[in-house]
């Protein structure tokens, strides 16, 4: 069972992950090239939907 639990913390996690960068904007000043900040944003929200079918796995091998 608590399998089923890690995959619920790794799925909320992703959807964080998810969220997070929808608020981030890729123009902010801060940073001065414009590419370097998509480039981020792209690897953030894979890596969040990876989180989420890693966690959705665990959840389906814990039944």
């Amino acid at each position: 069972m608590s399998i089923f639990y890690a995959g619920v913390i790794v799925i909320v996690l992703g959807a964080a992950s998810l969220i997070l960068q929808l608020l981030i904007d890729p123009n902010r000043p801060e940073l001065p090239d414009r590419r370097t900040a998509k480039q981020e944003k792209n690897w953030m929200v894979m890596a969040g939907i990876v989180g989420i079918m890693i966690g959705t796995l665990l959840m389906i091998l814990s039944r």
